[in-house]
Parts: C-alpha cells; sequence; structure tokens
C-alpha cells in the first residue's frame, strides 16, 4: 500500500515537472519573435487539436471550434495580467502543460498516448478541403503584403473602419471597450463601448499569434488584422463543414457527404457568406457560422449531462450573443433540440458531471446577461436604420428555406424503426429542425413588419438577417438529407458513373450562388457568385489602391507627434472613390481616437465639394468643434486652406 501511494506521488511530480517545462517551452516559442507567426499558429491548432475530446477528427473541429470562438474571447473582458506573453500563448501553453501532465500521471502513458489521436476516416478530409477551398477564396486576406494593399481591401466595405477600431483597441488596451476605465467626459467614452465584442477579441487573440503580442506599427497591425480576419472565416468554415461530416450518418457515406459539404462551404465563402465579408461584416459571419454549428451540437447529442458538448454548446450561444445578437433568434430552436426527445433516461449522469454542467450552464447564462448589459442602452429603433448591405436573392432564399423545411419533414417518413416500433432520438432531433426554417420566416416577418411600419422600407439589419437564414437554411437542408439518406440502402453502382455522378453533384452545388470559376469570361461577370466577386474587386483595389488607402502611411507620424488627440484626415483633395465620412472614421480608429465627441464631428468633415472652398469650410468647421480637435489635409492645399480659416486655427491644420 506505501509503495503504491510512492509510485502515485512519483508520477504527480514527474507530470507536474513535465507539464511545467513544456508549458514554459510553449509559451516562450509563442511570445518570442524567433519562431514565424505561421509556425506558432500551426504548432497552436496541433495542441488544441490533440487534445481527445472526440475520437472522430471532425468531431473535435467542431468541439475545438466552438469552444475557441465562444469562451476565449472572454479572457478579454479583464485587464489580465500575461507578462507581454499574450493571452492566445499563455492559452495553449496551459493546455499543452495539461496534455503533457495528463499523460505523465498515467499509469501506462503510452495507452493515453494513443488517445491523442483520433481515427480518421475517408469524411474527415472533407473539412480539409474545405478548408483549402476557403484558403483560395480567402487567398488575398490571409497573404495581404502590407498594410497599403490591405487598407485598400479593407475600404470595400463599409464597416471594416468599425471592426477594426474595436479590434486595435483591445490591441492597444489588452481588454474590450466594456473593460477600459471610465472617462472625466462622456464624450470622450470610446464610441464602440456599446457594441459586444466577441468577433474582435478574438481576432487580436490571433494577431498575437501570427504577428505579435503587442501592437506594432499601424503598417503591422492593418496587414496582421486582415490576415487574421481571413484565418477566422477559414476556421468557421472548417468548423460548420466538421459538424456536418461528424455526424453518424455520414460517417461511412462519403460520396454523400461531399456534395453537402460543397454546398455548405460554397454558401459560407462564395454565396451569402461572401457577400457578407465583402460588405464588411465577417463578425456576422462568425456569428452564422456558430449559429450553424449549433444543431451539429444538438442533433447527434444523446446524453444531455454531457460536459465536454455542452461547454461546446454554451461557447457557441455566448460567441452569438457577442457577435450578432439577432441570430439567438434562429439559433434557439437548434438549441431547444437538446430536450428532444423528452426521455428520462438521456438525463441520467453521475453527480460530478451534473454538477459540471450546472456550472456551465451558469457560465452560458452569466456571458448571455453581459451581452444584455453591454446592449441595454441600444434604442429598439435602431432595427429600422438603413445601411448600405447586399440584398440576397428573394427567390434563391425562398427555394432554400422551404427546402429545408421539406427535408426535415420527410425524416419522420423515412426513418421509422420498424424493430422498436419508434424513431431513433437522432432522427426525431432531425426532423424538429424544421422548426428552425419556420422560426426564421416568422422572425423575418416580425422584423419586416417593424421596418415597414416605423421607416417604410425594409432596410439593414431585415437584409442581414435574411442572409443568415438563408445561410442557416442550407445548413439545415445538409442535416435534413443526412438523416433522409441515413436508412436509404446503398446502392451498388459502378465506380466510374457514380464518381461522375458525385463530382457532378458536388461542382453543381459550387455554382448555386452563382458562377465561381477563377476566369470567368466577360459575358459572365454579371452572374458571379458574390464571393467571387469580392475576390475580383479586391484585386482590383489592391493593383489600383484609393485614396484613402494611403492614409496608413501617417498614422505612427500623428499618433506620436499627438498622443490622445483626435486627428481628422480629410479628403481634400479627394478622388472619386473615396468617401470622405469613412475616411475620416478610417483615421480615428487606426490612431485610437474613435469617441463619441468625435464621431459626432465626423459629418462636419465631410468636404461637400471638390474645392479649396469646401475644404476651408469643412476644416473650420471641425476645428470650431474642439479644442483638441487637428486637422490633416492635402499637402497641395495646405497653404490655401490656412489662408482661409480663421488664423487663431491655422496652425491646427496640417499636412498628411
Amino acid at each position: 500500500m506505501f509503495d503504491q501511494e510512492v509510485r502515485v506521488t512519483a508520477r504527480a511530480i514527474r507530470a507536474v515537472v513535465a507539464a511545467i517545462i513544456v508549458g514554459t517551452v510553449v509559451i516562450l516559442a509563442l511570445a518570442s519573435d524567433v519562431v514565424p507567426g505561421s509556425l506558432s499558429l500551426a504548432i497552436s491548432v496541433l495542441i488544441v487539436l490533440a487534445v481527445p475530446t472526440s475520437r472522430i477528427l471532425s468531431r473535435r473541429l467542431l468541439l475545438a471550434g466552438c469552444l475557441f470562438f465562444g469562451w476565449v474571447p472572454v479572457l478579454y473582458w479583464w485587464d489580465l495580467p500575461t507578462g507581454g506573453t499574450g493571452r492566445s500563448a499563455l492559452l495553449v501553453a496551459v493546455v499543452a502543460a495539461a496534455l503533457v501532465g495528463w499523460l505523465v500521471i498515467a499509469r501506462e502513458p503510452m495507452l493515453r498516448a494513443r488517445l491523442l489521436l483520433p481515427r480518421l476516416r475517408l469524411v474527415d478530409a472533407l473539412p480539409l478541403l474545405a478548408g483549402l477551398a476557403a484558403a483560395g477564396v480567402l487567398w488575398k486576406w490571409l497573404q495581404a503584403k502590407s498594410g497599403t494593399s490591405a487598407m485598400a481591401m479593407l475600404t470595400a466595405g463599409w464597416d471594416n473602419s468599425a471592426h477594426y477600431s474595436m479590434t486595435h483597441s483591445i490591441r492597444i488596451h489588452a481588454v474590450t471597450a466594456q473593460g477600459l476605465p471610465t472617462p472625466e467626459s462622456a464624450g470622450q467614452v470610446y464610441h464602440f463601448d456599446g457594441y459586444p465584442q466577441s468577433f474582435h477579441a478574438t481576432v487580436a487573440g490571433l494577431m498575437e499569434l501570427v504577428g505579435s503580442p503587442t501592437p506594432g506599427s499601424a503598417d503591422a497591425e492593418i496587414t496582421t488584422y486582415t490576415q487574421a480576419v481571413g484565418l477566422v472565416v477559414l476556421t468557421a468554415v472548417v468548423m460548420v463543414c466538421a459538424g456536418l461530416c461528424a455526424l453518424s450518418s455520414l460517417r461511412r457515406r462519403p460520396t454523400v457527404a461531399l456534395p453537402l459539404v460543397a454546398l455548405v462551404a460554397a454558401a459560407f465563402l462564395l454565396g451569402p457568406g461572401g457577400a457578407a465579408l465583402q460588405d464588411g461584416f465577417p463578425n456576422f459571419l462568425l456569428a452564422a457560422a456558430l449559429a450553424a454549428a449549433v444543431p451539429m451540437l444538438t442533433v447527434p447529442l444523446e446524453a444531455v449531462p454531457n460536459p465536454l458538448h455542452l461547454a461546446a454548446l454554451g461557447g457557441a450561444v455566448v460567441g452569438i450573443a457577442h457577435g450578432w445578437a439577432m441570430l439567438l433568434v434562429l439559433a434557439l430552436p437548434a438549441l431547444l433540440l437538446t430536450l428532444m426527445p423528452l426521455r428520462r433516461r438521456r438525463w441520467v449522469a453521475d453527480r460530478w458531471a451534473l454538477w459540471l454542467c450546472a456550472a456551465i450552464a451558469a457560465a452560458t447564462i452569466g456571458g448571455l446577461g453581459w451581452a444584455v448589459v453591454i446592449v441595454l442602452d441600444v434604442p429598439l429603433t435602431v432595427l429600422a436604420t438603413p445601411g448600405g448591405v447586399s440584398i440576397p436573392p428573394l427567390g434563391l432564399v425562398l427555394v432554400l428555406v422551404l427546402s429545408a423545411l421539406a427535408a426535415c419533414l420527410l425524416v419522420p417518413q423515412f426513418t421509422a424503426s420498424p424493430d422498436q416500433g419508434r424513431r431513433r432520438a437522432i432522427d426525431v432531433r432531425s426532423a424538429w429542425l424544421a422548426t428552425l426554417p419556420v422560426t426564421g420566416i416568422v422572425g423575418a416577418g416580425i422584423l419586416g413588419g417593424y421596418q415597414l411600419a416605423t421607416a417604410g422600407e425594409l432596410s439593414y439589419y431585415f437584409w442581414k438577417y435574411l442572409t443568415a437564414l438563408e445561410l442557416l437554411s442550407v445548413v439545415v437542408l445538409a442535416i435534413g438529407v443526412a438523416a433522409l439518406v441515413s436508412r436509404t440502402p446503398r446502392l451498388r453502382v459502378a465506380r466510374l458513373p457514380s464518381a461522375v455522378t458525385v463530382g457532378a453533384l458536388s461542382v453543381a452545388a459550387t455554382q448555386i450562388f452563382g458562377l465561381a470559376v477563377p476566369d470567368p469570361p466577360p459575358f459572365a461577370i454579371a452572374a458571379n457568385a458574390p464571393g467571387a466577386l469580392g475576390r475580383d474587386v479586391s484585386e482590383e483595389l489592391i493593383r489600383q489602391p484609393p485614396l484613402a488607402a494611403g492614409m496608413i502611411e501617417d498614422v505612427d507620424r500623428f499618433s506620436a507627434a499627438f498622443p490622445g488627440r483626435p486627428v481628422f484626415y480629410l479628403s481634400a483633395p479627394s478622388d472619386s472613390r473615396t468617401s470622405g465620412y469613412s475616411m475620416t472614421q478610417w483615421f480615428l480608429g487606426l490612431t485610437d481616437n474613435w469617441t463619441f465627441d468625435a464621431q459626432a464631428t465626423v459629418p462636419d468633415s465631410v468636404v461637400e465639394e471638390n474645392t479649396v472652398a469646401a475644404a476651408a469650410e469643412a476644416t473650420e468647421r471641425v476645428l470650431l468643434a474642439s479644442p483638441d480637435n487637428l486637422v490633416a489635409v492635402g499637402p497641395q492645399l495646405l497653404a490655401a486652406i490656412r489662408q482661409l480659416i480663421d488664423p487663431e486655427l491655422a496652425d491646427r491644420v496640417m499636412a498628411w
């Protein structure tokens, strides 16, 4: 007995020592400038995927994605002391240390080591193929070469300035806007204090791995930000496709899974997802991916008190709430599938599992509550706010919504179990998934009715909601088809016809949202998929950057010379491709001076005509708004503008 206790103690000591050594090595490697960012990212991915959350690779990818996107941003709600290493490197080091400690403390470490490698099937290659396809579509994002080219790409989407500003603020202050110190004046409060920032914290965390734990030059920051956004979208696509491939009905049917994965990936990359990214809504796209992951988690869930799956589910819900909260309306029906069917044995678990599940539920409720607190002061009338957004093709949306509904309603007709007299639980949940498109239609009707009653037209939030409904309908359709084929006998078809059929269906799935080929013929340009069009627009902007792209070269100079003072970067002289309003907002975000007072002055900075007199009028309006305000104009106009404005204001006007 004594010898056994000694051996256990020795193993525990070895485990602690090994964990400390490995954790230290990992954090030094990830936080140093010696290891390239791409290698740091690869090391982190391998460590996370080595955690034996499932024996199935696709399910590991799904669980890891939901846990990462949902819970890692929570670390940025507080200003935690990380010693300059960054939260991401510290978290990966803790995971690596825990993993090694778990292996070493085992009586037979080699048996545990086998659990690190998942069982692979052919279908597990499909999420990786989807990732390669995503890399191809997002190549300009992932391989942003300079700050100017990154800025040129980002100017295509109006909201990109706001999303960069929030991420940049987190990079500088190491905390989300809600954790910033309260300034003396209400006007000096950060403009996005009432905006949940889960997506932005995620991007900031990736920037710590890809770039540096601490902020660098403006050129480096905007470049790394663009790469990190591309990585977030790529990972989200892989996560959703992996969730589909983790369904038991598709594990042995890769030929059925391939067209379904192609359809889902195309929706997020080339269809409505591609349009959302190009419009400057990457946070919305991530929230839609998390909403799509919810049914992937609930449909195959057999035992409800499953701490790991509930943690992933809670992460998805918290990520949606802090990403684009309106999508909770679409996620709720899939979330309620956890309760179906109402059988007592599904709730049986040991006491520790129940306590752990209760803690996860409490954390999830706390995360939802914090999202409510953040947006509490936002008026309901914001739902009728106009804004630039791509309008999805209504006919295609209707086809996908009704197809998803039909697929789920057909499940009970095809999956009844004659030997048991009742259907499998997974089939029951697949059938009840029909409530998602129904809820989506009802929600669209309520939102549309509200907008028509208050503003007289359908606008920004309605079209984004409809875009999300289109994306989730594709996912529901894929899950419904997977459930239908689960009881369909396999047909013996010759390999060549089978391969041709699967290939044709897969290619067809990628073209549903419009023509998507590398070099489309000129006559087909108008029919291109939104994601393909976005890629072409990015290439054109990089080749011929707009005026706003050049401002990145002035950020460090103005930030160093005038710390804490807002600089209004006027589009004077202007070009036809630059919005003066957006240009000013961009510079406020780049210099971390986008306060409520600054935003209130932005309309005054708009140069109404491309003349020196108009530029002088805008300059004087901005300078009179606050004694702290500064104005930057084109060097060729500096002298003329100084002569036209009040001489006492002239020294606050500078050249780009």
